[in-house]
């Protein structure tokens, strides 16, 4: 039985003195007392013990697979994303996980400095891989490049205030649902701390009416399921029990969650890879605040389905890159209001994925992937499903002792999870596409069905018919102003990454940024629109979740097609 693979990266001092000028005028804007990072005398606090252990504010932690100092992308790389890919050689799925504080490094290892994925980039290092690029796009270089032709889709998902949102579609929200049982809950309640319904999915701890109904019939399936024996966890033996949370390979049954319907993409070349990572970081939601002058608002998963040839038969393996958002302690960072509401969201998840950490660590046999969006969809991984291995990033300097010291008491607890991730197994594609097709079919005739009987956004009876016109204009206008705000924040990457080169082009960032401002305000004038006509009552009416969980599942055929 292995164990999760745990590495630790250190941040070196800060020694670009335009982000300690930032974060000093941060803090002061904010009144917050100056820390000691900001001045010139900055002093380490993390030391290396021959690149298997490291000690900070006097503790010691020998866990780490291996330790990675410095800037070098290339060497990291060899440490982390070498064993991944060796992994998916072996017939495993496999899963990275980036862990640390706000300003740790997570985002520049798991893909790269901000604006250097870009096509810019990869002309300037061809045939070479760029060498700031982190371990998402180097691993794809890497898999291009070894001539065995796969078949690569990409999907992204981000998770914002504890809800999921498709990065590949102007942030639509996405279900999260049981692979197993495909549990959907209906769009009507009262329910906790003004979080908003998505796509009919209630956030966790609803305690409306449907919610309570659904625990209930749960409880009452999984007490029929005791009493039948089919069940580990009822009249079994803790030790029964315990092997039945365990993450051997004889666990195949599938488990977890899984987003629904979210945008897949092909990816054919280097340059797919630059575009797409582009399209992720100007998707994603990031703030500035005290501490970071870019700070990831948001958990980042990036799914890679890889599909070979293997003696007639395709073998479909998954590739999963995390970069989750920074934990961060509201005293230090200074954020307020909306920051502040997202700090505290970020801090519960991964207090979440403690716990669950946890439990895995010890054996419990109760595990809580429920309690977060993140759990949920890490659960498959964690129980097996992937080869984990995870990067702790820590920020050297003495200002961030505490944090970088509970950083790294994670990383020790993670150390010891068993993972003995399954191996995967080939099979027909001839027969797999035809049976996909079949289901699509019936999907389709179900989801007209559906449209049929008025299931889908649909307008009141004696609505205006040049408001009807106007709502669909808008909505129409939305979706434009979208596309040509994520076409111009990808062209002013790509500006600001020529212009660091010493390209000039000061003068095309500036129209750029301007051009980016101008959407970004029609979009927020749209949104202001369509929400107001949306609160007139009996002027539109939302799609019924039925509806909805169909035409997801219709979105989910055709991509396996």
């Amino acid at each position: 039985m292995t164990k999760i693979s745990t590495s630790v990266r250190v941040r070196p001092l800060a020694k670009d003195i335009d982000l300690r000028n930032h974060i000093a005028k941060q803090r002061e804007s904010s009144n917050l007392p100056i820390i000691a990072g900001t001045t010139n005398a900055l002093k380490p606090s993390v030391c290396v013990h021959g690149g298997r252990s490291v000690s900070a504010a006097g503790t010691q932690f020998n866990f780490p697979t291996s330790v990675i100092t410095g800037e070098d992308q290339s060497a990291m790389f060899q440490h982390l994303g070498d064993p991944v890919l060796m992994a998916l050689a072996g017939g495993r799925n496999a899963t990275i996980i980036a862990y640390g504080q706000t300003g740790s490094g997570k985002t520049h290892t798991m893909l790269g400095p901000r604006g250097s994925l870009t096509i810019d980039a990869i002309q300037q290092s061809a045939p070479n891989c760029p060498p700031s690029w982190g371990i998402f796009p180097r691993a794809i270089f890497q898999i291009l490049s070894s001539g065995s032709a796969p078949v690569i889709r990409l999907s992204a998902v981000e998770i914002f205030h504890d809800q999921a949102y498709d990065l590949l579609n102007y942030r639509a929200p996405l279900q999260v649902g049981s692979k197993k049982s495909g549990l959907k809950f209906k769009s009507r309640s009262t329910h906790l701390s003004g979080a908003e319904i998505v796509n009919g999915v209630h956030p966790p701890g609803c305690r409306c009416g449907d919610c309570w109904k659904e625990k209930n019939r749960l409880v009452a399936e999984r007490r029929a399921m005791r009493e039948r024996g089919e069940f580990g966890n009822g009249k079994a033996s803790h030790r029964e029990r315990k092997a039945s949370t365990s993450t051997s390979p004889a666990s195949s049954a599938p488990s977890g969650f899984a987003t629904v319907g979210e945008s897949v993409t092909r990816i054919n070349s280097i340059s797919d890879v630059a575009s797409i990572s582009s399209t992720i970081e100007a998707t994603r939601t990031a703030s500035s605040h005290a501490l970071n002058d870019r700070s990831s608002r948001s958990h980042c998963l990036i799914r890679l389905e890889i599909t070979s040839n293997v003696g007639g038969a395709g073998l479909k393996q998954t590739l999963l890159f995390v970069d989750l958002a920074g934990s961060e302690r509201i005293a230090k960072s200074g954020a307020t209001g909306a920051l502040a509401r997202e700090a505290t969201s970020i801090n519960s998840s991964l207090t979440v994925l403690g716990r669950v950490i946890q439990s895995l660590g010890t054996g419990k046999p109760h595990v809580p992937y429920r309690d977060s969006c993140l759990t949920r969809l890490l659960r498959s991984d964690l129980e097996g499903g992937a080869v984990v291995s995870v990067c702790i990033c820590v920020a050297d300097g003495e200002e961030h002792g505490d944090e970088t010291v509970c950083s790294l008491r994670f990383g020790s607890r993670m150390s010891v999870v068993r993972n003995d991730a399954r191996e995967e197994v080939a099979y027909y594609a001839a027969e797999e596409a035809a049976y996909n097709r079949e289901q699509l079919r019936i999907a389709k005739i179900e989801l007209a069905d559906l449209e049929a009987k008025g299931y889908r956004e649909k307008f009141g009876e004696g609505s205006n018919p040049s408001e009807i016109k106007s709502y669909l204009a808008n909505k129409e206008q939305l979706e434009k102003y979208e596309r040509q705000l994520l076409e111009a924040r990808k062209a002013l990457l790509e500006a600001k990454a020529k212009a660091r080169r010493g390209g000039g082009g000061s003068v095309g960032v500036g129209a750029l940024a301007a051009r980016v401002g101008e959407l970004k305000q029609g979009v927020d004038n749209m949104q202001g629109i369509l929400m107001r006509e949306r609160s007139i009552k009996g002027f539109v009416f939302p799609p019924k979740q039925l509806w909805v969980s169909k035409q997801a599942l219709v979105r989910e055929l055709q991509k396996m097609i």
